[in-house]
């Protein structure tokens, strides 16, 4: 559910179920339940706020909890041109899931990314790359990038949302 405020400020409360997609999960029927809630919040024209906050419970006991953040700059927007400084983390409450997905004590990620957002006809269009560091538990820092694409099209009161992309980390 998102709600969109006077003020600009949108925020969204979520919640989902699904399966682990791993061979090993699968085979274990490992599912989840996944509910939180982010906000956006417009600083000035050129600058949008972005957190979530949300919790994972697995079917194997374990929990997870997440936190995101980013910071969203538009130098020209009627480009649709954005620069993004990202961040995220999480933590696990059980460390031993028979390898049934990637599981560390702690995982935090920070992130720049360039963002290229259009419409073409009724279509809303994204396209980021980013590059950042990673750290997992206390692990030395190692490098990641991404690469997505989105298109989104409202229908009435529903959202048709299609999206891809490439991480490495």
């Amino acid at each position: 559910y998102r709600k969109t405020l006077p003020s600009g400020t949108a925020i969204e409360v979520f919640g989902s179920r699904d399966f682990v997609e791993t061979r090993n999960a699968l085979d274990q029927g490992v599912h989840f339940n996944f509910a939180g809630v982010s906000a956006d919040v417009p600083v000035r024209q050129q600058v949008t706020l972005v957190g979530m906050l949300g919790y994972q419970d697995f079917s194997n006991d374990n929990q997870r909890r997440h936190a995101r953040a980013r910071v969203i700059y538009q130098p020209v927007p009627d480009l649709g041109l954005t620069l993004q400084l990202r961040y995220r983390y999480f933590d696990n409450s059980q460390q031993n899931v028979q390898s049934a997905y990637f599981n560390p004590e702690r995982y935090q990620e920070g992130m720049l990314a360039l963002g290229l957002r259009q419409r073409l006809g009724d279509w809303r269009t994204a396209l980021t790359a980013g590059i950042g560091r990673q750290q997992i538990t206390n692990d030395p820092r190692s490098s990641t990038r991404l690469f997505e694409g989105s298109a989104e099209k409202l229908a009435d009161r529903y959202a048709f949302r299609l999206r891809a992309g490439y991480t490495h980390s």
